[in-house]
């Protein structure tokens, strides 16, 4: 927030990785300038809600990268402006709320049935309580995870995971400042949709081998999910 809201997500172009790298840091720094504020949404002791807003905090901003050594630079520059940074570790993500949660989805994508898809709409990505996830149309709903399970099957886990985003207005979810944690679950959420496209490409996975590999990562994080 800066008087007006700004967009979470930006698109920077350039003509190299220094380039973009620059940019992005630079971005950062004007977040943390003091300028840009974050509203929440807290309760009085009598419980009535307000909105509440704090200057932007280094832990509220993300960096998602490929691997661990592609964070290095980023946090050599960052220290050179005095902003603290930490790299989470692949086993840190898996071990999260959100790898289960996508992985509930993955699952309801791969064998749609009224009970794999209420277990997967029933979380923080979708926002919906269980009285809205029952009253949803069953036939309806079926047939859109369906169509994910095609659209993975076709154009890979990341369309497929995306779409379900788009439907299920997860983004302008995470993003509301009532949503609590919010940035933290979506940043987590696009680190998992990137390590899972990562590793379908890389290994050359089915979709059961990468639920496999996904479900096997959250019950031994330890192991980094090799």
């Amino acid at each position: 927030y800066n008087g007006d809201r700004f967009s979470v997500i930006t698109i920077t172009e350039g003509s190299n990785k220094k380039e973009v790298g620059a940019a992005l840091i630079a971005r950062i720094a004007s977040l943390l300038d003091g300028a840009y504020e974050i509203e929440e949404m807290k309760s009085d002791d009598n419980g009535n809600t307000f909105v509440s807003r704090r200057p932007v905090r280094p832990n509220d901003i993300g960096i998602l990268v490929r691997a661990n050594n592609d964070a290095i630079p980023f946090k050599r520059e960052l220290a050179k402006l005095g902003i603290p940074s930490v790299v989470i570790g692949l086993s840190k993500i898996l071990a999260s709320d959100e790898a289960k949660d996508v992985l509930y989805v993955l699952e309801a994508i791969m064998a749609p049935s009224r009970n794999t898809i209420n277990r997967a709409l029933l979380n923080a990505f979708t926002g919906l309580d269980l009285q809205e996830v029952m009253h949803q149309d069953e036939v309806v709903t079926i047939g859109r995870f369906s169509d994910y399970k095609a659209e993975w099957e076709k154009a890979g886990v990341y369309k497929a995971l995306f779409s379900f985003i788009a439907d299920y207005k997860v983004e302008g979810h995470l993003t509301d400042p009532a949503t609590r944690g919010g940035e933290r679950i979506i940043s987590n959420l696009y680190q998992i949709i990137e390590l899972l496209y990562k590793q379908q490409i890389t290994k050359n996975l089915s979709s059961i081998e990468l639920v496999d590999w996904l479900r096997r990562g959250i019950e031994d994080p330890s192991e980094d999910g090799d």
